[in-house]
């Protein structure tokens, strides 16, 4: 099939649509996508808002996979975009270019009720959720997350769904009726696999270290939302130890609870009673009891408690007062006095751990019971697991906390957040890894989104994500939208600079005034939630007096939040990082959207900071190389919540006077479409609002 023409005015895919418009940026960059699959290179696609990404990338995968029986993961960051992927734009193409092909969501384990979790559990509560789960198998029900008919509390689904470190895979009892390995084995047929980039990137790494895969092996590859890759991977890439998770290996491993679920020595325990029970109970039950029973709780005892204090020892040894700071070599060597002996006390204290579990599980060997070891290889394998995560944390603390010196390379920091806290490191340059694991094996691939890269093109982005040595092509679609008619942009003057003290109470005179003014929604974006929650404390009653309806991030999830301003009239939603993008409002219910600042990333973040020194010692400027092209990035998100079809028109206001002030402001106006941008003092916004809205006259205004 020529591309060209299915992209035309009466083919296959638009013969129902007699106002179909042609657009020849949707044509452009699904000819790009194409030709990166078929001249086997890696392209770097940015399409602005309008233009039909997802469609201009769809249709080449499925000619692909059709014509040539090749298999394509197309991996996106958002579950919005998955399920448009999945449940209305895949049905709609394969419906109208009549093809056969097989197509699946891929999730990770942790969107699946386990049932060997759920029959780990004992008590009455329990009896009835095994029933109703029972019932609505019987029904051929999904056990997926969201999909379950009947509310689970969530400190039972916490432990009732799947998880990496205790699936046993083949040598699980419930295998034959697993969902999770049901919809593993419905990823082999399909042609077109939808995926998010964490678990994209997961089972990367996993191939390339030799592990349990989780999809089938491919060499085509797009990346929708791909501006988000770098930051998924530095995730990902992490290790990470805190004292939670070390205390929950404790628990999974024994708990002295009569309800609730049964830790595994527990279940080990009642079999090896259970065989031996007509045995007249030997002398090797006995000691057997008195190790889990009495021996195993001492040892958690004192574990967690020399755990618990080193911790606590981090936590003293805060150097400010931030939640999350980074161990440099200045304070590692501080440590020596008081952190070392504490890390010491902790590894002394569970040292023995990993040797009592695997003396275990060798007297049980020892019995010579060749049907009993057999019946116990699985609580074998999931014992096994847990000692080796516990293994891992302990040689993670050492690796983190007794070394005087950061590891080249890596970043190291501590985070607090009430109970929870953890202690990671990363690498600061994730190129390599991306590289190795992702791209290299690929013949061919696709990285798109609405934002890749400033003024400066997208060499930051593609040096960053490993693409250096393999070379890639870029081309920029911009969006069909008449902007220049539909939009206006406003920079306001005679506020005070974001991080004064006074900025946060002039924004809040003059949103007093503007807000009630203005018809339609409004969008107000923070770059933190301090600022948020500064604003909503000064602004919230007041709001509601005049009868607004205030929304803010944190108070609902984010998609009753979405619901809300949709169903709500006069309403304002307070939003931080994750609306700035990926939200769609239809209908031209968004009239504006308020910039509160810049969306630069705070130096102080440990891992900015580590790569901004990494850059410097590269003889780089970390401010025009790294900082700038990624606040660029975010500003244009920002700015493209506003117009998402023909019909809206709307004002987007920035109160960050740097935008005027700093030289790069004219790289932040430059990355926007081509719409009217003005400067005005802060008195005369209504009266430039009104006049806006009175020429367009736009639907409801």
């Amino acid at each position: 099939m020529d591309i060209d023409k299915l992209f035309e005015r009466g083919s296959p895919l638009f013969k129902d649509f007699p106002r179909y418009e042609e657009r020849k940026e949707q044509k452009e960059l699904a000819r790009m996508v194409k030709d990166s699959f078929e001249k086997g290179h890696v392209s770097l696609l940015e399409a602005g808002t309008g233009v039909g990404k997802s469609f201009a990338y769809l249709v080449p995968a499925l000619l692909l996979a059709h014509v040539k029986g090749e298999k394509v993961v197309i991996s996106t960051h958002t579950i919005h975009l998955q399920e448009q992927i999945v449940k209305k734009d895949l049905p709609f193409l394969l419906k109208a270019l009549e093809f056969n092909l097989g197509f699946s969501l891929a999730m990770g384990l942790r969107n699946y009720l386990c049932l060997r979790n759920l029959d780990d559990w004992g008590g009455e509560e329990e009896k009835e959720l095994k029933d109703k789960v029972s019932a609505w198998k019987e029904l051929g029900g999904s056990l997926k997350k969201g999909e379950i008919p009947f509310y689970i509390p969530p400190d039972l689904a916490e432990t009732l769904f799947a998880d990496h470190d205790s699936c046993t895979g083949q040598r699980c009892a419930f295998y034959d009726d697993c969902p999770v390995f049901a919809d593993r084995k419905k990823l082999e047929d399909a042609k077109i696999i939808v995926v998010n980039h964490h678990l994209l990137l997961t089972d990367a790494v996993r191939k390339k270290g030799g592990e349990r895969a989780i999809l089938p092996n491919y060499s085509y590859l797009i990346i929708d939302e791909a501006h988000h890759l770098e930051e998924v991977a530095t995730d990902l890439f992490a290790n990470s130890v805190s004292n939670i998770d070390l205390f929950r290996l404790f628990g999974r491993l024994y708990t002295e609870a009569k309800r609730g679920r049964k830790g595994v020595l527990n279940r080990l325990l009642e079999k090896v009673e259970t065989y031996f029970s007509k045995q007249n109970e030997p002398s090797f039950l006995r000691r057997f009891r008195e190790k889990i029973l009495m021996e195993f709780p001492a040892l958690r005892e004192k574990g967690m408690m020399e755990i618990h204090r080193l911790y606590q020892g981090l936590v003293g040894a805060s150097p400010s007062l931030d939640p999350k700071w980074r161990l440099t070599n200045t304070l590692k060597i501080s440590f020596k006095k008081d952190i070392h002996p504490l890390l010491k006390r902790a590894e002394e204290s569970n040292q023995m751990l990993p040797a009592y579990l695997s003396g275990l599980l060798q007297d049980v060997r020892d019995t010579k019971e060749e049907k009993l070891v057999k019946d116990l290889e699985p609580l074998f394998q999931e014992i096994d697991q847990l000692r080796g995560r516990f293994q891992e944390g302990l040689i993670l603390l050492r690796e983190i906390l007794g070394n005087e010196e950061v590891p080249k390379g890596l970043v190291q920091w501590f985070s607090a957040e009430r109970d929870y806290l953890n202690l990671s490191e990363t690498s600061i340059d994730q190129s390599k890894t991306l590289k190795e694991v992702l791209f290299s094996p690929l013949k061919g691939g696709a990285l798109l989104s609405a934002t890749l890269g400033g003024k400066g093109g997208f060499a930051p982005l593609a040096e960053r994500l490993g693409l250096k040595e393999r070379g890639w092509e870029e081309a920029s679609f911009p969006s069909p939208f008449n902007f220049q008619r539909q939009a206006l942009f406003l920079g306001v003057e005679g506020l005070s600079l974001p991080d004064d003290p006074q900025f946060t109470m002039e924004a809040k005179e003059l949103l007093l005034d503007l807000l009630p003014t203005l018809k339609g929604g409004t969008f107000l974006l923070f770059t933190s939630f301090q600022q948020l929650n500064a604003l909503k404390v000064e602004l919230e009653e007041k709001l509601k007096e005049k009868r607004m309806v205030p929304l803010f991030q944190g108070d609902l999830p984010r998609r009753k939040l979405l619901e809300r301003f949709q169903d709500e009239h006069r309403t304002v939603l307070f939003g931080t990082d994750s609306f700035w993008e990926g939200v769609d409002i239809p209908g031209g219910k968004l009239k504006t959207v308020i910039l509160m600042k810049l969306p630069f990333k705070s130096p102080k973040d440990p891992i900015i900071e580590a790569r901004s020194e990494s850059l410097k010692e590269e003889g780089k400027n970390p401010f025009m190389s790294y900082h700038l092209p990624q606040a660029l990035i975010k500003f244009k998100q920002g700015f493209g919540r506003l117009i998402r079809s023909h019909s809206d028109k709307g004002i987007v206001l920035c109160l960050d006077r740097r935008l005027q002030e700093k030289s790069y402001g004219k790289l932040f106006l430059a990355t926007l479409p081509s719409c009217e941008k003005k400067f005005i003092a802060k008195d005369s916004i209504k009266t430039e609002i009104t006049k806006f809205f009175a020429l367009s006259k736009p639907d409801g205004y």
